[in-house]
């Protein structure tokens, strides 16, 4: 028996947010630049999994990004991550993935033409592991730049996580 989901179920998946993970040090260095930047192929990067973004042993800061206002701005297309890289549902072109093979998996992803202004981030979190100095590093670049004030700061994680930063 096949299952549809219905029209409220995918609108609010299309309002879902997105996520994006990194090093608390590249973190603060987005919030400065006022952008998360794109790739070498013009396009960024956003999970529509949380729990992929917040994983300890890949990423120690995630940015939460507003879908609906991202998706007034930019074109963003739905892409999958499997064993041989992203495959686009709308072409058969791989890109390469060079993650570690024991940790790649299948993953539900937003490919966003160009770069992501800060405006659009609503959430920053830091992994509890992130030494005091990477979160002051953080919380230093949002006062001074006045595009990101309006982000919150969370926390995510066990201090008992390893984390690669």
């Amino acid at each position: 028996m096949i299952k549809f989901k219905t029209f409220n179920q995918l609108q609010e998946q299309s309002r879902a947010p997105l996520y994006h993970g990194t090093s608390s040090e590249n973190a603060a260095h987005i919030i400065k630049s006022g952008k998360i930047e794109a790739s070498e192929n013009g396009r960024t990067s956003l999970t529509r999994d949380k729990s992929h973004a917040k994983d300890g042993l890949l990423y120690s800061t995630h940015f939460k990004v507003d879908h609906d206002k991202l998706r007034s701005t930019h074109q963003v297309r739905p892409t999958d991550w499997h064993m041989g890289g992203s495959v686009h549902k709308d072409s058969e072109r791989h890109d390469n993935d060079l993650r570690d093979p024991e940790l790649r998996r299948s993953e539900s992803e937003e490919s966003v033409k160009g770069h992501v202004p800060i405006s659009h981030v609503t959430h920053v979190s830091i992994h509890r592991n992130v030494s005091a100095s990477g979160v002051k590093s953080i919380k230093d670049a949002i006062k001074s730049n006045p595009n990101a004030k309006h982000i919150k700061i969370e926390r995510h994680g066990s201090k008992n996580d390893i984390v690669n930063d």
